[in-house]
C-alpha cells in the first residue's frame, strides 16, 4: 500500500515540536521570562529533544507569530521574552493545539 503525501507532519515529529515548544515556554516562565536562541539549542539537546539550527529558528519564529514570546536581536544572540499569552499557555489557561498541555501537578 502507497502512502499518499500529506502536509501534516508526521507524528512523532508533531510530538517532537509540541514539546520543543512547551519546554521553551515552562524554561522562559522559570527564569523571569527571559532567555536566548542559543541557550534554548543546547538545553533542548540535553534533555533529548534535540533540534536542528534552522528548525530552532522556524519553532522561535513561530512561538512569536502566535504572540506567545517576542524577540530581538543582541548581536548575534535573539533574545526571546514571554508574554502574557505564553504565560498563559505555560499555566494552562489557555491551550494552543500544536502545543503540549502542562504535565498535571501532583
Amino acid at each position: 500500500m502507497v502512502q499518499s503525501p500529506s502536509n501534516q507532519p508526521a507524528p512523532f515529529d508533531a510530538i517532537r515540536l509540541s514539546l520543543q515548544a512547551r519546554e521553551i515556554l515552562e524554561r522562559l516562565d522559570a527564569s523571569g521570562g527571559i532567555g536566548n536562541d542559543d541557550v534554548f539549542y543546547r538545553w533542548l539537546g540535553t534533555i533529548g529533544l534535540a533540534v536542528a539550527s534552522s528548525h530552532l529558528v522556524d519553532l522561535l519564529d513561530r512561538l512569536e507569530r502566535e504572540a506567545l514570546v517576542t524577540s530581538e536581536m543582541v548581536e548575534r544572540i535573539r533574545v526571546l521574552r514571554l508574554t502574557r499569552r505564553g504565560q498563559e499557555v505555560v499555566r494552562g489557561v489557555e491551550a494552543v493545539e500544536w502545543i503540549a498541555p502542562p504535565e498535571p501537578r501532583a
